[in-house]
């Protein structure tokens, strides 16, 4: 992203001298810094609101919050708070920097983010804080990839997604004893910048998806159980957690009534955001593995038996009691077999591209074609239940959540080293090798750029041009005797021709799905090794 200004002050007119002073000292150190009073050709002869939305939802690389009770009653000051909030919801760098003046911290200012203290530091410090903020927000300048740093945390699996919030990364992991109970099941968070532990929450089994909500994490375990921490201190936040059935491995969903809950074998339940009390249970057929989508004031459920379901987020379980209702849309998709229909698996994660759902699925060993079905949102019809490639080849599961790049979806298929990208009608654009062929593919890719990277089991993360599917680069992060080298285009990577094994000798795979922030991408091997590999401009 490109940005007009390195920071944005928020403030208050009582807090203007201070605004002005800091503004002065900045910009003395050569950062481009937005203060109303000085760059109003920004904003005049705009909608005030608008211009200032634009301001620090998008044109500001950090911005700075000057808070005060004064700052609470402003309506310009709460327009601008309401645009750092919302821009907290999608981007996870550490743009954000609030600074008390007085009073106490709001309310709305999340526990886990650390403020300024301009009561007991000085404004030379607050100056020399901003200045490297803007400079780590903005990055390394690097013409390679490398890796930046390691950190033990536990197993990394499938849904073990890292959760990033500007100095924090939360980390769900495995433990050190894959599908059994152990003393470091749960999430680990860490400060980003040179993977510190801070905390260490444990669960009842191995963790899984996170879902953020402010300053709580909640999240399924292999044990069934759904539980709450405080993103602050890792204390939990319910003695007795909610229990289902079976392992719970969707991410739980934020909906009108409360927190929506999925298990594997179909016991679903809405539970109460700050308690953890059932609110209402329902059985879904099936079961849920993949993460429900949601699509403004919709939720797309896909199941294990073939059912695809879109609800009204308000009632989210309302289809289960009425499966005829009106806001109700349902389907069953299946696919011909070996030897007969068979109902599609859905248990990798569906994602939207403009109005197609493309619907990942998994049933027998090998397939004539890419499992992956498309959905027309608008019609609810199933435009093909498989992706046929030019050329005759088998694909085998797919259990990796795609990604969306550049007007692509983008998955990794199992059974080979293939990538391969969709268009938005379902089109096979280009299926491309990277790497050494392995039966299993777990690991989710993530969009960089116009890049994407692609997690896959033979360790190595690789970064393919997303155009044309091309490999970029690859970082040998588990393959032994090769930790940190980069392999490029042209270069062959060991063992990328020999044919596919079910075991990964002499590697450790990569199975979570990679977290990017801004030039950093983070994720966990089958050993319980964190990774951040920087990223190249």
């Amino acid at each position: 992203m490109a940005f007009t200004f390195d920071a944005a002050l928020s403030y208050v007119s009582r807090q203007q001298p201070v605004a002005d002073r800091l503004s002065s000292a900045l910009r003395a150190r050569g950062l481009r810094v937005f203060f109303d009073r000085v760059d109003v050709e920004t904003i005049v002869g705009r909608d005030g609101a608008e211009a200032l939305i634009d301001v620090y939802a998008a044109q500001a690389r950090v911005c700075v919050l000057l808070l005060s009770p004064a700052y609470e009653e402003s309506p310009w000051t709460r327009i601008e708070r309401e645009a750092v909030l919302s821009r907290r919801t999608t981007d996870r760098t550490a743009f954000l920097i609030p600074v008390r003046v007085e009073g106490d911290p709001p309310p709305w200012l999340p526990k886990q983010l650390l403020y300024f203290d301009l009561l007991r530091q000085s404004e030379s410090e607050l100056v020399e804080v901003i200045a490297k903020r803007v400079a780590r927000v903005t990055g390394t300048k690097r013409s390679v990839p490398e890796l930046v740093g390691t950190a033990t945390v536990g197993i990394g699996t499938l849904k073990n997604e890292i959760v990033a919030d500007g100095e924090w990364l939360y980390v769900p992991t495995a433990g050190v004893r894959y599908n059994e109970p152990d003393a470091r099941d749960g999430i680990c968070c860490l400060r980003a910048t040179d993977l510190t532990e801070i905390w260490h929450a444990q669960t009842s089994h191995d963790a899984n998806a996170i879902l953020q909500v402010g300053a709580r994490l909640y999240v399924g375990t292999d044990a069934g159980t759904v539980e709450c921490i405080d993103a602050a201190s890792g204390v939990s936040c319910w003695p007795a957690p909610p229990r289902f059935s079976a392992a719970v491995l969707a991410r739980p969903t934020v909906t009108g009534p409360g927190i929506l809950v999925c298990a594997v074998d179909g016991q679903s339940a809405v539970i109460d955001h700050d308690s953890g009390a059932i609110i209402e249970r329902a059985q879904i057929d099936g079961g849920v593995i993949g993460d429900p989508l949601v699509m403004d004031d919709r939720i797309l459920f896909a199941t294990q038996s073939g059912w695809v379901v879109e609800a009204a987020l308000t009632d989210p379980l309302g289809w289960v009691r009425d499966p005829k209702a009106g806001h109700i849309r349902r389907l069953q998709v299946t696919r011909a077999g070996f030897d007969q229909d068979y109902a599609c698996q859905f248990t990798a994660s569906p994602v939207r591209l403009e109005g197609t759902i493309f619907l990942p699925h998994s049933r027998e060993t090998t397939l004539p074609g890419l499992p992956v079905a498309a959905l027309e949102r608008r019609r609810f019809q199933v435009r093909y239940t498989i992706a046929e490639p030019d050329q005759a080849h088998d694909f085998g599961n797919i259990r990796a959540r795609p990604a969306v790049v550049e007007g692509l979806v983008i998955v990794p298929a199992a059974y080979s080293n293939l990538t391969v990208a969709l268009d938005r009608d379902g089109g096979i654009v280009w299926a491309e090798p990277c790497g050494w062929p392995a039966f299993p593919q777990y690991g989710s890719p993530a969009a960089f750029g116009a890049d994407v990277l692609v997690p896959r089991f033979d360790g190595a993360l690789h970064a393919l041009d997303s155009h044309t599917g091309k490999r970029r680069w690859s970082i040998a992060l588990g393959i032994k005797d090769h930790p940190g080298e980069v392999f490029y285009a042209g270069e062959e990577l060991p063992g990328q021709d020999e044919q596919p094994l079910w075991e990964a000798r002499d590697r450790v795979p990569l199975n979570t799905p990679v977290t990017v922030v801004g030039d950093v991408a983070y994720l966990i091997d089958n050993d319980g090794t964190l990774h951040a590999v920087g990223l190249p401009s």
